[in-house]
């Protein structure tokens, strides 16, 4: 299955779709800089925060979207995801991020989250 664990948590495991070469790994554009710094930091500390609470409040920062599809939202980008056997409490898989272009998720992007989670589920 092409999941990597990308943040440890006391409550919750974070790990990222990862596909090398592939756009919109996180690694890869962690790595490459193309996440500007402040984006970067944001989306660390939320990573951190789900980790140890198990959950985020804020619908600022953390919003479901539909069908177990949720998003981080780090400044102007954002990163989706869902949880792993519909468990908040246990991990969650992040399956893309891009850049924030209009006030709402296109809906491409939900599709290409569900496509993903689809491939990781049946893989798994």
């Amino acid at each position: 299955m092409p999941l990597r664990k990308f943040h440890n948590g006391g409550q919750a495991d974070i790990y990222e779709y990862y596909v090398a070469g592939k756009d919109g790994c996180l690694t890869e554009y962690f790595n490459n800089k193309k996440i500007p710094t402040s984006a970067q930091d944001t989306l660390d500390r939320l990573f951190r925060l789900l980790g140890q609470q198990g959950q985020i409040t804020n619908n600022q920062q953390f919003k479901h979207l539909q069908d177990g599809i949720w998003e981080f939202k780090p400044k102007n980008y954002r990163v989706l995801c869902f949880f792993l056997d519909g468990n908040p409490k246990k991990c969650v898989a992040t399956t893309h991020y891009f850049r924030k272009q209009s006030q709402k998720t296109p809906p491409k992007e939900i599709k290409k989250a569900k496509s993903i989670r689809n491939t990781i589920n049946t893989e798994g």
